[in-house]
């Protein structure tokens, strides 16, 4: 009996170790830049990511995805701001770097619906 329990453990053992999860990695810091009014994106960052209307959007597979936080938990959203959507070519803020003398501010992590 204990030679079945000792075999089962290993089994679920080398089961776990094979099981693979991805983490999104947290970013220590990041910075919003003017965009329009209303819109400020996320410089110098992988990925387009806006904040607006105390949420940060995501343009990610031809849609919009919401989340308090600028670098991590996305959620699709059918319910995107208008100056949000507004932005023209979305995708091409990846990495954006602003112009010299742009005002830019720290990003932080958003309670929702506050500036």
């Amino acid at each position: 009996m204990l030679r079945h329990v000792l075999v089962l453990a290993l089994s679920l053992g080398l089961a776990g170790a094979a099981c693979y999860t991805e983490e999104e990695y947290a970013y220590p810091s990041a910075n919003l830049a003017y965009v329009s009014p209303g819109v400020e994106v996320v410089a110098g960052y992988d990925y387009p990511v806006f904040y607006s209307d105390g949420y940060y959007w995501r343009w990610s597979n031809n849609g919009w995805y919401r989340s308090a936080r600028w670098d991590r938990g996305w959620a699709y959203s059918a319910h995107v701001p208008e100056h949000v959507r507004g932005v023209a070519h979305p995708w091409t803020y990846s990495h954006y770097h602003p112009a010299p003398g742009v005002a830019m501010r720290p990003a932080h992590v958003s309670g929702g619906h506050h500036r």
